[in-house]
């Protein structure tokens, strides 16, 4: 049983790792528009402040499930004193943990042959 914990606490601690690096690149590089200036980013931040403000809701919602996401921006920002970038940038981080967590529960259990951590990490 200790080696299962071991074993799950190396994944999501490759996870981390992979998260840390993805978004540092991405934040350091040309490509930083994408995660601090696109409306898909956007989006999440305006919506969760505005939910925030406590002022009366004037939204059109889209098709776009960003619910999850705004909820997560949302807890980040009441947390943690940060501009938006800073917040995005953890968002960031905590969206591609919370990728390989989903696979990693698609993967399943441990059977003999399988290596569903390595194989979430990947």
């Amino acid at each position: 049983m200790r080696r299962v914990w071991v074993r799950e606490l190396a994944g999501w601690s490759g996870a981390l790792a992979v998260a840390l690096i993805t978004a540092a690149q991405v934040a350091s590089s040309a490509r930083s528009e994408l995660l601090f200036r696109d409306g898909d980013s956007l989006i999440v931040a305006l919506f969760a402040r505005s939910v925030l403000s406590g002022v009366p809701l004037d939204w059109a919602m889209s098709s776009v499930l960003f619910l999850p996401e705004s909820a997560v921006f949302a807890g980040l920002d009441t947390l943690l004193p940060l501009d938006v970038n800073g917040l995005l940038a953890v968002n960031a981080v905590i969206n591609i943990l919370a990728l390989y967590g989903a696979l990693r529960l698609a993967a399943g259990r441990r059977r003999k042959g399988t290596a569903p951590v390595a194989w979430a990490l990947v």
